[in-house]
């Protein structure tokens, strides 16, 4: 795993204490996408996990943290439930099937202060685009055209945010990278610039979009 110095390295740059722990529920909820079930035992050993600085010893997440990043992934809407008798947790229906309404989702965060309604806001958004890719995407399609389809009031630069931090769990998938179309003849445009009349010709711009390099599986 891209860890360097008990430090986890984005493919960009060194990640904060936030965006780690913003990656650890996005693994979380990547098992969840992938699995029917999720035991102790496979949180633990796939959950992102770091490095003690000074032993370099591998530090894993304890039963506690976890638990809070599963309540996290709750209030962003996923149905998640331990089953005693699977020993496992589990969705309790497929995430997405039923959707609340605005109203009624603000009021259930509505015990939360304000950044942390944001940030549940955004885990909500990324694990809703993350389920759009796996189940409705297929590697030719923009994925900037689709987040705009689910999310038409969020901002580009939210959008490409959103998109670096899923970015940064690339090793289960989620690369999404900028690419321009090929134009194999552009068209032209002529103009005489009005400080020299020198005569300039200007080709078509190929149009750029998100694309995503491999469609996310389980671990």
């Amino acid at each position: 795993m891209p860890f360097k110095d008990g430090v986890f390295m984005s493919k960009n740059k060194t990640s904060s204490a936030k965006e780690i722990k913003t990656g650890r529920i996005l693994d979380i909820c990547h098992l969840f996408l992938t699995c029917e079930e999720v035991s102790d035992e496979e949180m633990h050993n796939n959950v992102r996990w770091t490095n003690d600085k000074e032993t370099g010893e591998s530090i894993f997440w304890t039963k506690k943290t976890i638990s809070r990043d599963i309540a996290t992934l709750k209030l962003a809407g996923l149905p998640i439930i331990y089953s005693n008798k699977r020993k496992a947790y589990i969705l309790s229906e497929r995430f997405g099937r039923s959707t609340p309404s605005e109203e009624e989702y603000s009021k259930s965060i509505a015990h939360l202060g304000k950044k942390e309604q944001q940030y549940i806001r955004k885990i909500k958004r990324l694990a809703t685009f993350m389920n759009h890719l796996r189940c409705n995407i297929c590697e030719d399609d923009p994925c900037d055209v689709e987040y705009k389809k689910l999310f038409p009031t969020i901002s580009k630069r939210t959008m490409q945010r959103d998109f670096n931090t899923l970015s940064d769990v690339w090793y289960v998938g989620y690369n999404l990278e900028y690419k321009r179309a090929w134009i194999e003849t552009p068209k032209e445009r002529t103009w005489v610039d009005d400080y020299d009349g020198e005569v300039i010709t200007e080709f078509e711009r190929p149009i750029g979009h998100y694309y995503i390099d491999l469609i996310p599986t389980a671990f």
